[in-house]
């Protein structure tokens, strides 16, 4: 998803355990979390919306198929009588 490897999170590590106060750990620990449950939560919900969008519109051309078919059949009733 993001496309990070091993080194990328090994520098990541290194750069907190450096920077960062034994004391903070836990905060930030659960600062990082947050943010990517958030991430995770909003890709999921532009994901549902496409998905709900795509159901909308080919219902939508199912209906006007259906629409047709019973004109179609409609006409050929009319025209039988």
């Amino acid at each position: 998803m993001f496309n990070i490897g091993w080194t990328e999170l090994l520098l990541i590590s290194i750069v907190f355990l450096i920077f960062i106060r034994p004391n903070d750990y836990p905060f930030f620990i659960k600062k990082i979390l947050s943010f990517f449950y958030k991430i995770k939560n909003l890709f999921s919900n532009i994901l549902d919306e496409f998905k709900e969008e795509i159901y909308v519109d080919e219902f939508k051309k199912k209906n006007k198929e259906i629409l047709k078919i019973e004109k179609e059949l409609k006409k050929l009733k009319k025209d039988k009588n």
